[in-house]
């Protein structure tokens, strides 16, 4: 994972029962690129652990900027939220957070009027 990513800071890791999940904070790429980014990135990583004799049960969740102005703990509850949902579901192994562009306006007029 630390590969595929230039801040090692925005990479999370978040095991459980389950399995193992990481939340990517991706700076510069919108949501799209991103999950293209982590579709390699999966394929990789289960290769590498299905080689050490184990079930490879990986679950990645993302968030990106999306051209917002944000503090970091708006991205780093989207990132939760991405890999929580991915955590929880049995189907999807990425998941990335779809920011609302009119809540993000709303908020903003919101920040801006106070």
């Amino acid at each position: 994972v630390l590969t595929s990513f230039r801040f090692r800071d925005m990479v999370f890791e978040y095991p459980d029962d389950k399995g193992l999940g990481f939340a990517c904070i991706l700076q510069d790429a919108d949501i799209n690129d991103s999950i293209k980014i982590c579709t390699t990135l999966f394929s990789k990583l289960q290769h590498e652990i299905y080689l050490t004799g184990q079930e490879p049960t990986i679950k990645i969740g993302i968030t990106t900027r999306a051209c917002r102005l944000l503090v970091a703990e708006t991205i780093i509850d989207e990132a939760e939220k991405a890999v929580r949902k991915a955590l929880s579901e049995d189907e999807e192994a990425i998941v990335g957070f779809r920011p609302n562009p009119d809540k993000y306006r709303e908020a903003s007029n919101k920040t801006q009027s106070e």
